[in-house]
């Protein structure tokens, strides 16, 4: 009960910022799987920049930022810094998708996912669209919303949309 209200309170002041506009803000994580995860809203920022650059280019809508997103991508990106694993299922063997919906997405909402370490901004979208998975994560159609988390190295993007039946 403890770990549900601390966890809706930074979910909460998290959305709050990221709709304020908050680009100061830096928020610090902590679960019982993840040490610690800090959000800087500015470091993040140029990726959804590219991302909706390479949209705008397909001629696709751009993406929006989603609070939740940006959580799971943060905590994905700790936790596998944190654990000193890269991969998108965690040590446990669980996929993102339950970390994503932990933040509040619900199972009629597509998900993807695209990792990366050891690269700047402008080097891990150009890497990520040079690789036929990631860059159909980036280009898909049917995602409206993206999160991007970065943990020291580590930088991940999840995205989400509704699915073909529910829109």
């Amino acid at each position: 009960m403890k770990k549900t209200i601390i966890h809706s309170l930074i979910t909460t002041l998290l959305c709050v910022s990221f709709f304020a506009g908050a680009d100061w803000m830096s928020t610090k994580i902590r679960d019982q799987k993840t040490k610690s995860a800090t959000i800087v809203r500015g470091d993040i920022n140029p990726i959804i920049e590219l991302t909706n650059q390479a949209r705008e280019e397909a001629g696709l809508n751009p993406l929006k930022e989603d609070g939740r997103l940006v959580i799971s991508a943060t905590r994905k990106a700790c936790d596998m810094k944190d654990n000193d694993y890269f991969a998108h299922a965690n040590l446990e063997g669980e996929k993102s998708w339950n970390l994503i919906e932990s933040e509040g997405y619900s199972p009629s909402i597509i998900l993807g996912e695209n990792l990366t370490r050891n690269f700047n901004e402008k080097e891990a979208i150009e890497g990520w669209l040079r690789s036929k998975g990631h860059r159909e994560n980036i280009l898909n159609e049917k995602y409206t919303h993206i999160g991007v988390g970065r943990c020291e190295n580590y930088l991940v993007q999840h995205f989400g949309g509704l699915k073909q039946e529910d829109q």
